[in-house]
């Protein structure tokens, strides 16, 4: 108990003194998640939620491409991670938060979180992705059947 005193009375007068210290860390050595690029953003919360931060580069690759600007599914997808607005605000509500549909690092965060929690089979390229590179399906919504090749490597 005498040395965590001592510590501590050196930290406050070395501060008094203007000496710098590193008890804690410089919150201008932090950087911000938002400002990293889209793959570190995809790494950055892959490793947060547990998931392989590769499925999701895939899945962003055969998606959007990495556009942000992408629109899919005869206009109802939008974004980096192709979301329909619905099913954004569903998953958003899912997990808590308010995101923007419209921004990047909220289509990535929510992407990553809903891969993580079951919800990656509403992507077309997750389920092509996990059945080897091919999937067939039929969209009730768009009325017809489609064959989808993605890259898995």
């Amino acid at each position: 108990m005498r040395y965590k005193n001592l510590i501590v009375g050196i930290v406050i007068i070395a501060s008094l003194l203007g000496f710098t210290t590193k008890v804690m860390s410089d919150p201008l050595d932090i950087v911000k998640v938002t400002d990293l690029s889209p793959k570190k953003q995809v790494e950055y919360f892959a490793d947060l939620y547990v998931v392989d931060s590769n499925l999701i580069s895939l899945i962003i690759d055969h998606e959007s491409q990495w556009n942000n600007s992408a629109v899919g599914d005869g206009g109802r997808s939008r974004g980096i991670a192709q979301f329909q607005k619905s099913s954004f605000e569903r998953m958003a509500k899912a997990m808590g938060e308010e995101l923007d549909y419209t921004s990047e690092f909220d289509q990535i965060k929510l992407l990553v979180w809903g891969v993580a929690n079951g919800y990656g089979r509403e992507w077309t390229a997750y389920r092509c992705i996990k059945n080897g590179g091919k999937y067939n399906f039929y969209s009730r919504q768009l009325g017809k059947h489609f064959h989808i090749t993605c890259k898995i490597a």
